[in-house]
């Protein structure tokens, strides 16, 4: 199997990737055992690695220690033992005791947290480091923390008591409402094999009394270097070198001689399904869920992985029907998705699972069951496969171009499931081949997985008991015998518009290079060769013959006109707008004097001269050849030609939406360019500000923001529930112009994406988009701002029955209460916090919601753009002009408001210590903690105490960890949040918010818990952190700043923040270094003194002067516990239908 390589230029990359060609496929030829570009072997002792060079991010390394022991090799008095061993490995080993792997971890900047560093399932059991490497010492320590937790986890009686809280408040957070259908659902999947009994989390009697020697002994048993795998990926310099320090530290480990084999556990088939209808009162919803279990099928030939990538794209095509029906007219449900996951080694699972409205199972049980029997029938059309391989091809594509850009994480993660489930790792280049090859027939066919006859186990779940067993039986029954009389009608599929912008806005023009300001004789030499290039650039083919020069010459006397005017408006630094009202009159002079020019040069011939795509030509590459140049911005005008395309509006394609479109030229106002952050800011002529940074660290992602100032606050009570739901109505009616399912096809093959925020000061569209796709993601901007969304009857019915459902599912949600209350006692009983509800929800007026949806991104004057990524100035610029700058600026300003001008929110922190118990209804008991403390961030202080606030969060994160949970053991973890929006964003004002840190606990000690955590603050209010402290929290904070500075997210969030620090004034280089200067002084004026007076400044002191504390406590009564304990019996289920 040879594949032609790929074309090697940077700029070909896409191209060599669609052009490659397979030149011959074995189906019978079996896949490589060896994973492809890794190190890979075993020890003598039977230990295997997997060692690769990645460099994405630079100076770390992602690290495991994979383990074939998982929770069902327990016997029954050990149930919930492999999942204690795990624990008990960061908390002591030969070498570590008393947490020091976790204080190690913290003091090099690895983050420690709950489900971040280990993960134990019912096969296997894995311990994850991401560490940094750029010091010799650091990844020697890091693999021998993996070489002890294979071998030398010291599990003593008092590691064991200590630890035991812990591991009981993650088993009593997995038993809210969620947890207890999944587990309900296991033991239905499973039932008949070992694995029903041995869900990871254990027995809570184990995890309480269990002994020490129980748990060791489970450790010698299964713990053996033969059924173990270190994976080493990062940015190492040769790889042998580190294959060489897994030697030297897993080497002489020997393990127990005659270690026990693994053994196999069947889950037994059935050909009638099994059902179950379950009753619980805390559920977000009614639900149906579909599973159909089959053996795993090792991916051994190239049939196997072929079958693989056609059974991925029937899961996108049936999830594409799935969506389109729950938009149609009375959906059978609001949501519903296939899914295929390996569940237990020997099992994998196909899935469909949906959300219905309440009574509403039976329906979404039949329409699901009839859409998998309708692709049996009838398979899916060449366009639906078309539609998925496109979707399928562009992810792939996108892989490809990064391929040498992935997280080694990600890499991390493929080995593992290379040796845990012997999942091949094969070149991206030959995953795309193959899934060009596909056909409809082969994709259709995989919906034989999806029939009631294979191992199928159908569930619904409702607060209130509707479904019975009979009712699904009878669905099954009736829909087998529809399909064996073909009786279900195929699919009707709807006409797909080719085009998302009907009719383009023009494009418009940027003179670019000739207006340079010279500081030497190079004035009018630079001028006109740029000059030349671009009219060269504009002749339509028939044309292109003349030679330039020719072109050129009669215009030397235009140049030095337009350099005479930017001498006459003495702009010597500053940047030239020749679309200033002044100077109207004289640029129509020189357009016409250009027209005649060219005439007069074409003889008789009538020019058409039209606006290509790409015509802007980047001149930076010719400015930065010469140090003697100074550039002070770009000039604009009008087009110089006029536009092939005529004016007016085309009317949408569908009714639900109007549309406003302007073929009024777009310009370029002023450019500025930032070297000092490596950004370019335009502001175009319908007022839009756009800032682009262009970066490499990955081909194929570009990611952008738009804001504007006004939002929520602004409005009045009476307004505000319908309004708040604009964002919600318009999106499920469809802001781009079209229905959400049309668009969802349309978009098929393009990785585009833009989604809309409504917030209390703002209002935000934000997305992500390939380079090759930019056009798109802006066309979808430009439709957003030119769309006006028009609720239909239909469409409102379906929306707000699915906000019905949700504020319903919220009402019986304990943690919604206590959310509620949270929220009401800190901020104030206003409106603007208090949580909808049903008689609210009845007051929503859609028209109002929408019409103010289409008020929010109207006005394209009021909204700066960041755009971030892989950009290439040349093709990204006339598309930011002909779509950003296209949007028609309104002839009256639209929420055109001020950032000082804004209403603030009513935030009214108490003034006095309130502690409060929210008992709410509960299956089973939980406890929620929130401690708040205001903040008040004075204005003369505000810069260093904002960057003050985010490292004292990290101290008080870290030490309430290491008391409630290290020295005391009573929790699983806890979380320190920071909230600064309490007032408008004004450049004067102070800054209110609050601080919280929240935790679980067992409710009979949670006020003990509070007085524990206070008492730490106090201590550091009045004693100060250690050194050590300060070190960790300096550490940590400058690995994530070191990490993020390799991300586009990074720089998206900085310059965002810069344009909307309260000292940017217009210079948004200025406000994004004043922010790392902000950092770097923080940083280095931190210790232990300084903590402590930050400590007392920003929160109140004493601490114990002022705060509020809400516990969420179960409300207990006899009738829940007699509920509680019915539903301890076994689920019932028939296998009498089929």
């Amino acid at each position: 199997m040879d594949l032609l390589p790929a074309e090697p230029s940077q700029i070909a990359k896409k191209h060599g990737f669609r052009s490659l060609k397979l030149v011959s496929v074995d189906m019978d030829e079996p896949l490589a055992e060896k994973p492809v570009g890794v190190d890979y072997g075993r020890l003598d002792n039977g230990l295997c690695y997997y060692v690769r060079s990645n460099s994405k991010p630079k100076m770390r390394a992602a690290l495991a220690l994979a383990v074939k022991a998982g929770s069902v090799l327990e016997e029954e008095e050990e149930r919930g033992v492999a999942h204690i061993v795990e624990h008990l490995a960061f908390s002591a080993t030969k070498r570590y005791t008393n947490h020091d792997i976790v204080k190690f971890l913290e003091s090099i900047g690895a983050e420690f947290g709950a489900c971040q560093n280990a993960v134990t399932s019912a096969d296997e059991t894995v311990y994850e480091l991401f560490v940094p490497v750029d010091k010799p010492e650091l990844l020697p320590q890091a693999i021998s923390v993996l070489a002890e937790f294979s071998s030398e986890i010291r599990i003593a009686a008092d590691d064991l008591e200590k630890e035991r809280g812990a591991v009981m408040e993650e088993f009593r957070g997995n038993r809210n409402a969620n947890g207890r259908m999944q587990d309900a659902h296991w033991v239905l999947m499973m039932e008949g094999s070992k694995y029903a009994d041995r869900l990871p989390i254990g027995l809570e009697k184990v995890i309480r009394t269990v002994s020490s020697e129980t748990v060791k002994q489970f450790y010698r048993t299964w713990y053996h270097l033969q059924n173990m795998a270190v994976i080493a990926v990062g940015d190492f310099s040769d790889t042998q070198s580190v294959v060489e320090l897994i030697k030297t530290h897993f080497g002489d480990k020997i393990s127990a001689p005659n270690p026990p084999r693994i053994p196999d556990f069947q889950v037994p088939s059935h050909e009638e399904p099994r059902f179950s209808c379950l009753l619980e009162s805390e559920a977000a919803g009614s639900a149906v869920m579909i599973s159909c279990k089959m053996p795993v099928n090792e991916l051994r030939t190239v049939k196997d992985y072929r079958d693989m990538l056609a059974e991925s794209m029937f899961l996108h095509a049936i999830n594409q029907r799935f969506f389109k029906l729950s938009r149609k007219r009375d959906p059978p449900y609001f949501s519903c998705s296939a899914a295929a996951d390996v569940l237990v080694r020997p099992v994998k699972a196909y899935i469909m699972s949906s959300s219905c409205r309440e009574k509403g199972t039976i329906e979404a049980l039949e329409s699901m069951l009839s859409e998998v029997a309708k692709v049996r029938l009838h398979g899916f059309s060449e366009r639906e496969i078309s539609v998925v391989r496109a979707l399928l091809m562009s992810d792939i594509e996108s892989t490809y171009l990064e391929r040498d850009q992935m997280q080694s994480t990600s890499l991390r993660d493929e080995y593992l499931q290379h040796f845990l489930r012997n999942e091949p790792v094969i070149g991206i280049e030959y995953e795309a081949q193959l899934q060009k090859i596909i056909s409809a027939a082969e994709v259709s066919k995989v919906s034989e997985n999806f029939r009631t006859s294979r191992s199928c186990v159908i569930k619904t779940i409702e607060p209130r008991a509707i479904a019975t067993l009979d009712d699904l039986k009878a669905v099954v029954l009736n829909i087998n015998s529809l399909e064996q009389e073909r009786s279900i009608s195929p699919w009707d599929d709807e006409h797909i518009p080719e085009e998302i912008v009907i009719e383009k806005p023009n494009p418009g023009f940027v003179c670019k290079g000739y207006l340079w300001a010279m500081e030497n004789g190079q004035r009018f030499e630079l001028g006109l060769e740029l000059l030349r290039k671009q009219l060269h650039h504009y002749l339509v083919p028939k044309f292109v013959l003349l030679r330039p020069p020719s072109l050129i010459r009669p215009l030397l006397h235009l140049v030095r006109g337009f350099v005479k005017i930017r001498e006459q408006l003495h702009e010597s630094s500053a940047q030239l707008i020749l679309t200033s009202h002044g100077l109207l009159e004289q640029l129509e002079f020189l357009q016409h004097m250009i027209l005649q020019s060219l005439e007069v040069l074409l003889d008789e011939a009538q020019a058409v001269f039209h606006i290509a795509h790409g015509f802007l030509q980047d001149t930076r590459s010719s400015i930065q050849e010469s140090d003697r140049i100074s550039q002070l911005a770009l000039a604009t005008t009008t087009p110089f030609f006029p536009s092939a395309s005529g004016s007016g509006s085309r009317p949408c394609s569908t009714t639900t939406f109007s549309s406003v479109t302007s073929n009024a030229p777009t310009n370029v106002v002023q450019q500025f360019e930032y070297t000092n952050i490596g950004a370019t800011e335009l502001l175009l002529s319908n007022g839009m500000r756009v800032c682009y940074k262009c970066t490499d660290f990955f081909d194929d992602q570009v990611l952008f923001t738009g804001f504007s100032y006004g939002g929520l606050s602004e409005l009045p009570e009476s307004e505000y529930f319908s309004c708040s739901m604009g964002s919600t109505i318009a999106g499920e009616i469809g802001i781009y112009g079209y229905k959400p399912y049309l668009l969802m096809d349309m978009l098929a093959g393009k990785r585009a994406e833009v989604g809309t925020k409504l917030g209390a000061y703002t209002r935000t569209f934000s997305g992500d988009c390939s380079p090759s796709d930019l056009e798109t993601a802006l066309q979808l901007v430009y439709k957003l701002f030119t769309t006006d969304v028009q609720p239909g009857e239909e469409d409102v019915k379906i929306v707000m029955q699915m906000a019905e459902e949700a504020v319903r599912a919220q009402e019986r949600d304990p943690f919604t209460a206590f959310a509620n209350r949270v929220r009401a006692l800190n901020y104030g009983k206003s409106y603007f916090f208090r949580p909808i509800g049903i008689s609210d929800l009845r007051k929503v007026d859609p028209f109002k919601a929408c019409e103010y949806f289409n008020s929010c991104f109207k006005d394209p004057s009021t909204f700066t753009v960041v755009i971030v990524g892989n950009i290439d100035p040349a093709i990204a610029s006339p598309l930011i002009l002909q779509y950003l700058g296209g949007i028609p600026r309104c002839t009256e300003p639209v929420l055109h408001l001020s950032r000082d001008d804004l209403k603030g929110l009513p935030f009214t922190f108490p003034s006095t210590v309130i502690r409060e118990v929210v008992c709410s209804p509960m299956v089973e008991a939980q406890c929620s903690v929130q401690l708040c403390f205001p903040v008040v961030l004075k204005n003369e202080n505000m810069m260093e105490d904002i960057q003050f606030v985010g490292f004292l969060s990290k101290l008080l994160e870290a030490r309430i960890m290491q008391v409630l949970r290290f020295k005391h053991g009573q929790i699983y973890s806890a979380g320190v949040s920071v909230f600064l929006g309490g007032n408008k964003p004004s450049r004067v004002d102070d800054i209110c918010g609050d601080i919280t840190v929240n935790f679980s606990c067992d409710p009979d000690i949670s006020s003990t818990l509070v007085d524990l955590a206070l008492d730490e603050i106090l201590r550091l209010q009045e004693e100060g952190p250690s050194d050590s402290d300060i070190s960790t929290i300096l550490e940590i904070e400058q690995r994530a700043h070191e990490n993020g500075q390799q991300e586009n997210y990074y720089f998206l969030d900085r310059l965002l923040r810069s344009y909307q620090s309260r000292i940017y004034s217009g210079d948004v280089g200025t406000s994004f270094e004043s922010q790392d200067e902000g950092r770097s002084k923080v940083r280095n004026m931190l210790t232990p003194s300084t903590a402590q007076l930050a400590l007392k400044r920003i929160l109140p002191f004493p601490c114990k002067k002022q705060y509020t504390v809400v516990i969420l406590m179960p409300q207990t009564s006899r009738f829940k516990l007699f509920r509680s304990i019915i539903r301890s019996r076994p689920f019932e289920y028939g296998r009498d239908a089929k």
